[in-house]
């Protein structure tokens, strides 16, 4: 039985393994967040209270 392939290691605290699946969940939540950003980028609020338009103005 072996464990996950170490990919590299951050040369701190006595050199840090990361992993093939760290490294996914990386690419992935990197993806996420774009596909986010993507997605919401041209969002308004539909009906905004006297207020926030004035806190918006100034």
């Amino acid at each position: 039985m072996n464990g996950p392939k170490v990919i590299f290691t951050i040369p701190i605290f006595g050199g840090i393994k990361v992993s093939e699946s760290i490294v996914n969940m990386w690419i992935i939540m990197a993806a996420l967040v774009a596909a986010s950003i993507w997605l919401t980028h041209g969002l308004k609020r539909r009906n905004p209270s006297k207020k926030n338009s004035l806190r918006s103005k100034n």
